[in-house]
């Protein structure tokens, strides 16, 4: 028996971040699948391959934390190429004078 410690809630949330964010860029990913960068698909797929067979073998959070670099940068490619997010407000909103 050993005696439980306290790491896994501290990497917890930060997984948790990570997962909700790759959960949400596979739509964007599946639509326009075509259309991605072929390195970044070679990434995706790798990462996909590494996460599954690693999830089979052994789910340890150092698994996970080897894939992390390659699943950051899908998600901000997708965040780049799909998100537009303007500051300024439309001509649309304006009221007659």
């Amino acid at each position: 028996y050993a005696v439980q410690r306290p790491k896994p809630l501290y990497v917890m949330p930060m997984n948790g971040i990570i997962v909700t964010f790759m959960l949400i860029c596979l739509v964007p990913t599946f639509i326009n699948w075509r259309r991605i960068n072929f390195p970044v698909r070679f990434m995706l797929f790798i990462a996909l391959l590494y996460l599954g067979g690693s999830s089979l073998a052994c789910g340890e959070t150092r698994m996970f934390a080897l894939i992390v670099p390659v699943l950051l940068a899908w998600i901000a490619y997708m965040i780049q190429k799909s998100a537009k997010i303007s500051l300024k407000f439309t001509a649309e909103n304006k009221q007659p004078s």
